[in-house]
Order: C-alpha cells, then structure tokens, then sequence
C-alpha cells in the first residue's frame, strides 16, 4: 500500500472493530435497559477484565454463573472472545497473505466456507453459513453463491475491513465490497448497507481528525457509492441531516423503524439497514470519542456485537489506536488463538504490499 497510510489509524479502525464485536458477544440479544443497567458500568472498568465471559466470582472458576443475563453461546469463552464478524474480516487479510498481495474472490470465497465447515465459527448468521456451504470448494461461483433476498447485516459486519484496505479509491472499493457483499447477501439492501459502512470508514481514513468534524462528507461520500444501489436505503441516509437534531431516544425509534427485521422492542436487530445506520448515528454523534461511540452502541440492544464492531471500525479509523483501551485490544483472541499480537503483525504484513485483485 501507499507510503501515505496512516498506519495508526488503520490500526486503530481494525483492532477498534475487533474491540466492539468482543464486547458486544456477551449482550447479544439484550435489552436496551440491562445492557445500560448492568453491562455498561463495567465495560471500561476493572470489573469486566476480571469477569471475563463466565467467569464466576465466588469460586473463581469459569461457569454458567452469567446464564440468566449473559448471551447464552459465550459463557464458555474467555473475556475478549470476537465473532464471525471479526473472524471473517480476519480472512481478508490471511487471503492477502497467503496469495503474497493478491485478493482473490475465489480464495475468500472458499475461506469462508472453509471456517463455516471446521466449526470454528462463533456466531454464525444463517445468511453467511447457507452461502458457505457453495464456497467451500468453489461448488458454486462466488457471484451467484449469496442468499438472493437476505437482508441481514452478515456482509455488512465484514466490509469495514474492505474500507480499510481500499480506502483511497472509490471506484474499486465499489467494486470490491459489492462483490464481496453478494457472495453471501444478494439483496440490494445488504450492498447498500456494506456499502454505507465501507465509505464511512474510508473517509475517516482519509480525513485529519484535528479539522473541523463535518458529517456531510461522511454522509455525501456513502451516498455516491449507494445511489445506483438501493434508492430506498439512500432516502434513509438523506434523513440523517435530520435525524442528528433528534435526541438520542427518538433518533434511535427512527432508525429502528427503518428496518423491516424485528427483534422485539428495544432492541435493533440484524436487519441490515437499522443495525447500519445505527452504526453511523453512534459515530457521528460521538466522532471525538471511541469510548462513547462504543457505549451508545452497545445500549443499542439486540444485535449489538455487529452493531459496535461496525461502529468501531469507523471510530477507530478516525481516531486511531491512541484512543482505544489498550487493556481491551490485549483481551482479543479467537478460542485462545488469533491474539492481538497476531492480529498486529497480519495488518503490517498487508500493508507491505501493493494489493491486486483476482476476479
């Protein structure tokens, strides 16, 4: 890549999504009002390091002791676990390391199918996990192997990695991130939605944090790429102007009632545009703070670990790694593997190169 990249904000945009999706994996599924109540005083504190995901206080042993307010499938994890959010951003770069600079569809097709198939998975959207099955071995091309009409956010949650490594030009990032998208979600909303989220952090990427914050060029740079896309999904994002004025409750009521997936009240669900544009409403609103921009995204309830993974990304991307808890980055891990370290070094190694594509 470019001598130009800032590498701390490029950190920061990836490790600060990782950050996002580990916090959010315990809560996923919650209420807006125990995620405020209980999850959120104890994130940025000592109290949730020393918890950890099923961590039990009296006997200082890993167990169930969370069950009744803990997502049920990370009770066995250690505190700083990440999802299938991270773990299939995680094969963009081993797909550019392993092809020594060379994204090929093809190869991350198959990749993902050969995580879904090794079980390794954490998380799994139904979306994703269908499209797999016709990756693993390129039993289907990978431009017609996406669920026609899905609408979740399961190629969203992924493309932020997409805006990181193609930041500097728009045409190929359109290209890249609605193949990407397609392989999986077909649907002309999930394009728009990983489409939305890729320009966000791009743009963040490619603006000094120390101007004066302007939301408009978030928002204008998304709509040039959407607007032959979804025209729907662009009529939310000309809403936001207005939406920014709101206070946090009825911002949040809007954005929800955007999407036509429900998860219950008070919470937005996986459906691709509300779980988006959620994502981007905690940015901009919080745009000098990641710490802040996480909260409002975990206090989303539902599907909170895609939401702050997303909202992560752009924050940290704009921010750089300065700014997120280093006592949380060290805490990542993939099933004890994948660490921080890891991580880190895989970043530096894409970044040596000067990146092709392979359709």
């Amino acid at each position: 890549m470019s001598n130009t990249i800032n590498k701390d904000k490029i950190h920061g945009s990836i490790f600060g999504g990782f950050v996002g999706d580990a916090l959010g994996f315990p809560i996923e599924g919650h209420s807006r009002k125990y995620i405020i109540d209980y999850y959120i005083p104890k994130i940025f504190n000592h109290d949730i390091l020393k918890m950890g995901r099923g961590y039990n206080e009296k006997t200082k042993l890993n167990g169930p002791i969370y069950e009744s307010k803990m997502n049920e499938c990370s009770w066995f994890y250690k505190f700083g676990q990440y999802t299938d959010d991270s773990q299939l951003s995680r094969l963009v770069l081993e797909t550019i390391i392993e092809n020594n600079g060379t994204f090929e569809y093809a190869k991350y097709g198959h990749e993902i199918g050969k995580i879904f198939d090794s079980g390794k998975i954490v998380g799994l959207g139904k979306s994703s996990q269908a499209a797999s099955k016709k990756l693993l071995n390129g039993l289907i091309d990978y431009k017609f192997s996406g669920t026609p009409n899905a609408i979740t956010n399961g190629s969203a949650m992924r493309s932020d990695i997409l805006g990181v490594l193609f930041h500097k030009d728009a045409e190929q990032l359109y290209e890249v991130v609605t193949t990407c998208s397609m392989m999986t979600h077909m649907s002309s909303k999930a394009v728009a939605g990983s489409l939305c989220i890729s320009a966000f952090v791009a743009t963040a990427l490619n603006l000094n944090n120390k101007d004066v914050f302007d939301s408009d060029i978030f928002i204008n740079n998304a709509m040039h790429l959407i607007k032959n896309v979804d025209r729907e999904y662009m009529g939310f994002l000309l809403q936001f102007r207005t939406i920014l004025k709101m206070n946090e409750l009825d911002a949040y009521n809007k954005i929800k009632s955007f999407d036509t997936v429900s998860w219950g009240k008070n919470k937005i669900s996986s459906g691709v545009v509300s779980s988006t544009l959620y994502s981007i409403y905690c940015f901009l609103k919080n745009h000098h703070s990641y710490s802040k921009c996480i909260i409002m995204a975990l206090s989303a309830g539902g599907d909170v670990d895609t939401i702050a993974k997303m909202a992560g990304s752009i924050s940290g991307a704009y921010l750089g790694i300065s700014h997120i808890p280093n006592t949380l980055i060290k805490r990542l891990n993939d099933n004890n593997a994948w660490n921080a370290k890891d991580i880190s070094k895989m970043i530096d190694k894409v970044l040596d190169y000067e990146i092709k594509i392979k359709k």
